[in-house]
């Protein structure tokens, strides 16, 4: 695996923590604002 590939694979991951971990209280504030 070349750096950039094992760079991407990380930030997905992340990206799904983040979906998971933060959607919930960013939609709750997003709906709160708008």
């Amino acid at each position: 695996m070349t750096k950039k590939e094992i760079l991407q694979k990380r930030y997905i991951i992340h990206m799904d923590i983040f979906m998971l971990a933060g959607a919930s209280p960013l939609k709750l504030a997003y709906d709160q604002a708008s």
